[in-house]
């Protein structure tokens, strides 16, 4: 699965909540993973889906830092559950990103559903990913119900298909 377009156009810097500080202090992360979480979550690839295109290569030169620690970094977050990340077409997911961000009324839920439309999906993908979004993006009361609809068709197809492979 991937975008048409890699940038959401975001403002130029998110402020991060509270309650993202309280969570990585409970994580006891080290404080490179901690530079790169902060940069995931709000550096310029990021979307308003937590689900984006971005290569270790551009997070290391973005930070200036070594390849070698920024994939060390990505694997501790994926330990500890902050992100999963796809290494072949480079896609890093935020599970807890609508914890932090939430939708929080009917226009964030159109850009949502405009940026969920620009997804394609592949029959190699890992469908665990776009399970969990679909099911983070379910929780939330300010989208369509054209869209919620689509949303839990999808997530049964995609369900059926991942038990087919099994």
């Amino acid at each position: 699965m991937h975008f048409n377009s890699v940038f959401d156009h975001r403002y130029q810097c998110s402020k991060l909540p509270k309650n993202f500080w309280l969570t990585m202090q409970q994580a006891k992360l080290t404080m490179k993973d901690k530079i790169v979480l902060i940069y995931l979550y709000t550096g310029p690839y990021t979307n308003r889906l937590g689900y984006f295109q971005c290569s270790p290569i551009d997070i290391a030169k973005a930070l200036d830092k070594k390849i070698i620690s920024i994939y060390s970094s990505l694997a501790s977050l994926q330990k500890h559950d902050f992100l999963k990340f796809e290494v072949i077409r480079d896609f890093i997911y935020l599970p807890h990103y609508f914890e932090q961000f939430p939708i929080k009324n009917k226009n964030q839920g159109m850009h949502v559903e405009r940026l969920f439309k620009g997804v394609e999906i592949f029959l190699d993908d890992n469908f665990s990913i776009l399970l969990d979004l679909i099911f983070n993006l379910l929780k939330s009361d300010h989208l369509s119900r054209l869209f919620r609809k689509t949303l839990k068709d999808l997530f049964y197809d995609l369900r059926l298909l991942m038990l087919e492979g099994e």
